[in-house]
């Protein structure tokens, strides 16, 4: 048997698939927190806004990775000296006008918002 895709710790709901997760009204995107050592084993958060339940799960970048090509891009263009770059807002899920290799996850983010 194949195991959901994700189950809600909280109220026991089930997702079967990735399709059936994303296409929940149920399921929002709340959030990103990146790993930069490894952008796969970055999270995206969703929140489960379900009358009584509420609660808020990861999910690794690497289960939606697939949803758009990577391109190779760039080094990370987090520079310490400069305003964080939008993968660096945990909430800021809007699209990043700086072209490096985390580039392919605000196009992941684009995607699951739609």
């Amino acid at each position: 048997m194949t195991p959901a895709f994700k189950t809600c710790s909280v109220c026991g709901a089930v997702w079967a698939t990735r399709r059936d997760f994303l296409a929940d009204p149920e399921v929002v995107l709340c959030g990103y927190q990146p790993d930069f050592e490894d952008l796969d084993r970055g999270l995206f958060l969703f929140t489960h806004d379900r009358p009584g339940c509420g609660t808020t799960f990861a999910i690794p970048v690497a289960a939606f990775a697939d949803l758009v090509p990577r391109p190779i891009l760039s080094a990370r263009l987090n520079d310490p000296d400069n305003p964080p770059a939008p993968c660096c807002r945990g909430n800021g899920l809007g699209p990043c006008p700086m072209q490096c290799e985390c580039a392919f996850v605000r196009d992941v983010l684009r995607i699951i918002r739609k």
